[in-house]
């Protein structure tokens, strides 16, 4: 049963490919710069194919533009990804570095391989070298995320509020998620939009007696993902989060958006 699902993703990578070398399916861009695309081969989480520079992706020096060699790194990517999880990823972080160029009709291979997945993100390498003296014209890197894999027909909103009061309640997630959430309440959900009240236990302070700021850090990431799924039916994790702190709360003290109330 495995083989036979493994098998389908690659065929779904594979076909994807090719209809978009053929000018079918996806956006203009993407055709435009996988339209002499040949020779695709592919395996769970590993792609090679074969590219031959048309004149209508080059620059005024006759080289292969960077920006449809960018192009073609991200399409091939997430080719490879969907060979191993049967679903497109967007990149959320993408680096390519350029050692050499390609002129016009010049053939070069490619090869995008996964190099792993953490939680809803997938790594990949996307290398291209000219066919023959396999000289390195790019390396690409990417860190690619689900835009929303959920199948099931979920209420988004009634979902997002279950899993913040199973988190407040000690009945979701991890132990720290839980122990940062243990005073939720007063969870209220709308689409793209949460109000809850949290009061600071003597667990989550500091040694000063404040509420420690990496309790504050927890819980902001774990209601940002919240507030997210709300809208998408999906959670996320956070791959840039910053955070401004402004003043500081006591044990037993009342958060309640925007305002502080102490209960003493």
């Amino acid at each position: 049963m495995k083989e036979d699902t493994d098998s389908k993703k690659m065929q779904i990578a594979k076909e994807w490919l090719e209809g978009l070398a053929q000018g079918r399916g996806g956006r203009e861009i993407e055709t435009r710069a996988l339209q002499n695309l040949l020779s695709v081969r592919v395996h769970r989480g590993l792609i090679h194919c074969n590219f031959i520079i048309p004149k209508s992706l080059s620059d005024r020096d006759g080289n292969w533009h960077v920006g449809a060699i960018a192009t073609l790194i991200d399409v091939v990517g997430s080719a490879a990804i969907v060979s191993c999880v049967g679903i497109i990823k967007v990149s959320v972080d993408f680096n390519i570095s350029y050692f050499s160029t390609a002129k016009i009709d010049e053939e070069v291979e490619i090869e995008a391989k996964v190099l792993g997945h953490k939680g809803k993100l997938s790594l990949n390498t996307v290398e291209i070298r000219k066919k023959g003296s396999g000289e390195m014209i790019a390396f690409g890197k990417q860190w690619m995320s689900s835009i929303n894999p959920n199948i099931i027909n979920v209420d988004p909103i009634q979902d997002t509020k279950k899993f913040l009061e199973g988190l407040a309640k000690g009945g979701l997630g991890g132990e720290l998620d839980r122990q940062a959430l243990q005073n939720l309440h007063s969870i209220r959900v709308h689409k793209g939009l949460i109000h809850c009240n949290f009061v600071v236990p003597r667990s989550l302070s500091d040694r000063d007696g404040n509420w420690h700021v990496g309790a504050i850090a927890m819980l902001i990431d774990v209601i940002s993902a919240a507030v997210i799924n709300s809208s998408v039916g999906d959670v996320k994790i956070s791959v840039d989060f910053n955070i401004s702190y402004f003043s500081m709360a006591k044990i037993d003290v009342l958060i309640v958006p925007p305002f502080i109330y102490s209960l003493n």
